[in-house]
């Protein structure tokens, strides 16, 4: 990866964390986008033991 392509990717990861850091429902889409959490808003059953 070249650096100017590295720049590009690290700024749009803090845009996408500003984004769930200020927004419940965005941070709610993001875990289960990631397959954490359910649309209800449950955890999924492979990350209740961990919580």
């Amino acid at each position: 990866m070249e650096e100017k392509e590295l720049r590009d990717l690290m700024k749009k990861i803090k845009q996408e964390q500003k984004e769930i850091q200020n927004s419940k429902e965005a941070a709610k889409n993001f875990l289960i986008e990631l397959g954490i959490m359910t649309p209800k808003g449950n955890l999924k059953k492979a990350f209740k033991s961990l919580g």
